[in-house]
């Protein structure tokens, strides 16, 4: 009996031991189109989707495209990667995304300077991606256990104009 006992319980312990922490996380990465073009700043974001099993799944990974649309994500701002699962998606532009400074030059500085500040306030009052992409996304993107560099999303705004 003694035997059953100690068996059982290094089953559970087992079992345990391979439950807590074990959420992996593997490299993700992909690409944002907008109306069939590369997008950059684009700031995209992966959120662990929930199930009655397991609603708190961990914490969400993000990333910011360049000039090709293309990203990495970053978990928790620590390491490359996302969790392996399914993931709510929302992707938004970049609000206050710099143009590079001239330097050397004053004059060329302040130009830079004023396309810096005409280029945040049309950033922050116009929003190129859809609401369907960002605030009232059901996009979903299931990451697989190997991770992927196929993470593409083609997104589509009949009012933007190429």
């Amino acid at each position: 009996m003694r035997r059953s006992a100690l068996a059982a319980l290094a089953l559970v312990l087992g079992g345990v031991a391979g439950c807590g922490g074990g959420a992996k996380i593997v490299p993700v990465s992909g690409v944002v189109k907008l109306n069939g073009k590369p997008y950059a700043n684009a700031v995209v974001s992966f959120q662990p989707v929930g199930s009655k099993d397991n609603p708190n799944p961990g914490r969400g990974s993000t990333a910011v495209t360049d000039a090709e649309g293309k990203f990495t994500l970053r978990y928790d701002g620590t390491s490359d990667g996302a969790l392996v699962g399914k993931h709510r998606v929302r992707i938004f532009t970049q609000l206050g995304a710099e143009i590079p400074d001239t330097e050397g030059d004053p004059a060329a500085a302040d130009e830079a300077a004023k396309k810096r500040a005409k280029k945040k306030m049309t950033m922050s009052t116009v929003e190129l991606i859809p609401p369907e992409w960002n605030e009232n996304s059901q996009k979903e993107f299931d990451v697989p256990a190997g991770g992927t560099a196929e993470a593409v999303f083609e997104i589509t705004n009949p009012k933007v104009k190429n």
